[in-house]
Order: structure tokens, then C-alpha cells, then sequence
């Protein structure tokens, strides 16, 4: 790190653990994660994912990513399984795979809630997009304090509305009530209240999808990226 010209983070966090090892902070920039317009965007329908999973005419509150302890899934089942049960005009759709994913399943055949959520299993990076189209809500259920999820990007680029944990990164990229929604790590009742009060209102979603939209590609594209990058390395 100190023979390196320039170093680039996702996060704050990131950058200031490299300041406490005693590496110059005027040679680190922050540059969260970002999207490729051209892949993940609002003109996508999610139209035929809708259909493959019966789900046409619901509120659809969606996850994308790997099935690990650190995204918070079984707190995501265990918070949401209440309002699943009384309404049937929501359904949680779960996209990918990973460690957890039996531990998951469990707890919703215990909840008796498998009608209501769907598992798509392991989905190919290109097709991702279509599943994200099917959805209403994206929810980031837990997080770290160093990381900068994709899954936030490619909602906002695809115009969902964000409901994510509160953490650094999340808080850099989203603001709270603007171009997404945040909630405190854990608190399963702050994330309930959000997820109803957007599945109430659909003027609601609808201009914070646009809000988040407009934020992602005026700040967060891999070209954005690229180029601030190159211009801190002609200066």
C-alpha cells in the first residue's frame, strides 16, 4: 500500500482502516460500487418472471445475492413472516443461492408461509436483471460496515424502491426518505413499518424509484468510475 501511487475503496470504512495502518489518506479515493446502464435499467420487463411464479398482481418484495449469515435472511423471514400471513397481496421473492439457503427454507415451511415466498435457486448474472424487474421493493436485510452491496445499485438503476440496513456504505449512497429507505440493523419493526407503508402506497414507490434511478446515473456507473480514476491519476 505505501509503494502504491493511488488506492481505491467502496467505503469510508475501508479507508480509514488503511489510515489507521498508517497509509496516506490523500492518496485514497472512495468510489462505492456502480452499474452498467446498458445491463441493468427500467426498460427491462419482468413480465414473464412474474408468470413463471404466479405472482402476477402482488406487491412483490425481493432479495438478490448469495445465501450467507451476513445478508440477514433469517431476519428477513422472521420479520416479514407476519405481514406474509396477513395479506395476500404481498410475496417475497428470493433470487440466488448459497450456505444458508436450507436454513431458510426451514424457517419458512415452519412459519407456513411457503406459499408466499419463492426461491429461484442460483440465477446466471446476465438474467438478473429480468428477476429484479418483477419487483416492487428490493430489501437489503443486513450488511457490514466495509462493503458495498451491488444489489442496492441494480435496484436503484432498475427504479425499485431500496429498503436497506443502515450502515455506512448504505448511508453514502442512500438518503433516507429521498432515493430509498433505511432502517436500524436488527430492528424488525422499523423494517415492517417501511415495507407496509410503501406496499400502501404505489406514489410513494414510484418517486423514490425515480429518485434512486436519477441518483445511480448521475453518480454511481462503472464509467463515472473509470473516469474519476483516470482524472486522479493525470492530476
Amino acid at each position: 500500500f505505501n509503494r502504491a501511487t493511488m488506492i481505491v475503496v467502496v467505503s469510508s470504512s475501508l479507508k480509514n482502516s488503511l489510515v489507521n495502518m498508517g497509509i496516506k489518506k490523500d492518496k485514497i479515493i472512495v468510489l462505492p460500487n456502480a452499474i452498467d446502464q446498458n445491463h441493468f435499467n427500467d426498460v427491462i420487463s419482468g413480465g414473464n418472471i412474474r408468470k413463471k411464479y404466479a405472482i402476477e398482481g402482488k406487491k412483490v418484495i425481493g432479495f438478490v445475492g448469495s445465501f450467507h449469515f451476513w445478508h440477514g435472511l433469517g431476519f428477513l423471514i422472521d420479520s416479514i413472516a407476519s405481514l406474509l400471513l396477513s395479506r395476500n397481496d404481498i410475496h417475497l421473492l428470493l433470487v440466488g443461492d448459497g450456505h444458508e439457503r436450507e436454513k431458510v427454507e426451514t424457517m419458512v415451511s415452519k412459519l407456513n408461509i411457503k406459499d408466499k415466498v419463492s426461491f429461484t435457486g442460483y440465477i446466471p448474472h446476465e438474467l438478473v436483471p429480468k428477476y429484479i424487474a418483477a419487483m416492487d421493493i428490493g430489501v437489503m436485510p443486513d450488511s457490514n460496515e466495509f462493503g458495498s452491496p451491488m444489489k442496492i445499485f441494480e435496484y436503484m438503476a432498475m427504479q425499485k424502491t431500496v429498503v436497506s440496513a443502515s450502515y455506512g456504505p448504505t448511508i453514502e449512497v442512500i438518503e433516507n426518505g429521498v432515493n430509498g429507505f433505511l432502517f436500524e440493523p436488527g430492528n424488525s419493526k422499523q423494517f415492517v413499518d417501511l415495507i407496509e407503508k410503501l406496499i400502501d402506497n404505489g406514489r410513494l414507490m414510484r418517486e423514490i424509484g425515480l429518485n434512486a434511478k436519477k441518483h445511480v446515473l448521475e453518480k454511481h456507473t462503472w464509467k463515472q468510475n473509470a473516469s474519476a480514476i483516470i482524472n486522479r491519476m493525470a492530476n
